[in-house]
């Protein structure tokens, strides 16, 4: 097969066409690798409970966690009152301990206190993917899921 001017130009615009489709496929691919967020020290957002959202009530800060690298505690806000305790984590498992709360009484928002206080004793595992933490019972099912923000 005796390859002509012509054919030698086609097959050279196709391979540089083909390289440049590789490069950019390559390079689009990397961009879009999702940094997952850090357990430690980060503002973690409630956002669901057992399947349902969380929606606090109209002029009430939203339910969030955050959890200290240094001193191994834990701290956020149930709806209405604060909640203080420590964590212990290796690997994938997770255990928080010594939770306590304050212990104010709100007209609204305490929909939420006792199940997100329960889903913190409950959990035994998490997995953070990209910006979401999800906490994990002993049967492996989710029982809750954060989104990391900004620190307040």
């Amino acid at each position: 097969m005796t390859i002509t001017p012509v054919k030698k130009n086609i097959m050279a615009k196709f391979s540089s066409i083909l390289t440049a489709m590789i490069i950019l496929s390559t390079t689009a691919c990397q961009m879009g690798q999702i940094q997952n967020a850090s357990l430690t020290n980060t503002y973690w957002k409630l956002i669901s409970l057992h399947g349902k959202t969380v929606i606090p009530a109209t002029g009430y800060s939203e339910l969030f966690m955050e959890l200290s690298q240094d001193k191994s505690s834990i701290h956020g806000f149930l709806g209405c009152n604060r909640f203080f305790g420590h964590y212990s984590h290796k690997d994938n498992e997770i255990k928080f301990t010594k939770l306590a709360s304050t212990k104010m009484m709100c007209a609204n928002n305490m929909q939420y206190e006792q199940s997100f206080v329960k889903v913190l004793s409950d959990s035994v595992m998490y997995k953070i993917a990209g910006d979401n933490l999800y906490l994990y019972d002993d049967s492996n099912h989710p029982i809750a899921i954060f989104r990391s923000g900004a620190t307040q």
